[in-house]
């Protein structure tokens, strides 16, 4: 009631001519929207490990696709995955295909008692997704979310959020969806999607949580100082192994270890006196080891956007089994990337091809039986 007439919504759907594939089981308990750009036929990688997991989780998953472009190739696979399966034409990203879904399938989940929402600019898993399950389930949020970020207004990071009834069905989530006038530049939908949505309902004194509450992610980011620039100076000195060291050419590594150490000093003051950052590009690294985040930000592999000088950690961070995976869920083309400050580390097919075969071989080891601890975790690497 008051909701709104849902003109903007009606618009959406004639527009990018929504269609629905299948259905979702009756009398859902939990329910996964799962919103993924992929112009490929098929499922990437990550796209089946999280949809396994969710299903082994008990989710119904209604698989969200941005685009039309290799419908019939995806949908030969995806219907091994997903109860139901979404097709639009591209445009509005994430939020477009959430507001959409939450509206037609309404009658289908309206009854359940939680909602996750998640996108595919988190690769992975990179580490068990249980801990994150059981943080949901302890949590007595009716607005909940990995993370939590401060930059322009405090809101929950809208990667993965969940709604219990107390925000699903709340008024405040109906007008949001109403009025969500289905923007197309990324900048208006983070203003009016992930900003939006917090506004609403942290507005209306929905009860809110994370799992990694952002003032113990920097505590955490801080008190590893020490271990960065242990980092930095291994690598000046070329004491790295091969395979890490291989992000960054030789002739490279000094002038990039006191470069770095500058950027980090400077993030260190920066964090102290107050400024906010975002925690899924600042802190990733962190967030894997100490929060059990089980993902990584997409871009921070194929564009590193803010130019975090952590990015070269991510083989010491990451466990070997997962890189196949990883890289192969990373869209044809994308590759090479430029990792840092003017093109400094550029993350190069040859590496690339390197690590997948890396990947493979533990691969073929794990089903075998002869699967190998990663050497990083002898040296404090991924918890």
């Amino acid at each position: 009631g008051g909701a709104g007439d849902f003109s903007a919504l009606e618009r959406f759907l004639a527009e990018k001519e929504v269609q629905l594939i299948g259905a979702l089981p009756r009398r859902v308990k939990k329910v996964a929207l799962y919103a993924i750009y992929w112009p490929e036929g098929g499922l990437s990688p990550t796209h089946r490990a999280v949809m396994a997991r969710l299903r082994a989780e008990g989710y119904a998953i209604a698989l969200l696709k941005d685009t039309r472009e290799e419908a019939d190739a995806f949908l030969s696979v995806a219907r091994e995955y997903a109860d139901l399966v979404m097709l639009r034409k591209n445009g509005g990203r994430d939020f477009a295909s959430w507001v959409a879904a939450t509206a037609l399938l309404f009658e289908q989940i309206g009854e359940a008692e939680h909602w996750l929402y998640l996108n595919d600019s988190l690769l992975g898993p990179v580490s068990d997704m249980g801990p994150m399950f059981a943080a949901l389930a302890q949590s007595p949020a009716e607005f909940w979310a990995l993370t939590e970020s401060f930059e322009q207004t405090h809101h929950l990071q809208s990667s993965l959020f969940a709604l219990r009834p107390g925000a699903f069905l709340s008024p405040a989530f109906w007008r949001f969806l109403a009025q969500y006038p289905f923007p197309e530049e990324k900048i208006e939908i983070v203003r009016q999607g992930e900003l939006g949505l917090s506004q609403a309902l942290l507005g209306a004194g929905i009860r809110h949580g994370v799992m990694a509450p952002y003032a113990q992610v920097v505590e955490a980011w801080l008190a590893e100082a020490p271990a960065r620039l242990e980092w930095l100076d291994a690598l000046a000195e070329q004491r790295l192994d091969a395979e890490e060291a291989a992000m960054i050419p030789p002739a490279l590594r000094a002038p990039f270890a006191e470069y770095a150490a500058e950027w980090l000093k400077a993030e260190e003051e920066a964090l102290r006196r107050g400024d906010m950052r975002n925690p899924q590009y600042y802190f990733w690294d962190v967030l894997i080891r100490r929060f059990a985040y089980p993902f990584l930000k997409k871009d921070l592999a194929t564009a590193n956007p803010v130019n975090i000088v952590t990015v070269p950690m991510l083989r010491r961070v990451v466990a070997r089994e997962a890189w196949a995976p990883l890289l192969a869920s990373l869209a044809p083309g994308v590759m090479p990337s430029v990792l840092g400050r003017e093109g400094l580390l550029r993350l190069t097919p040859e590496v690339l091809a390197r690590w997948r075969d890396d990947g493979r071989k533990a691969g073929d080891a794990a089903s075998s039986g002869k699967v190998a601890r990663p050497r990083q975790a002898r040296r404090g690497g991924r918890r």
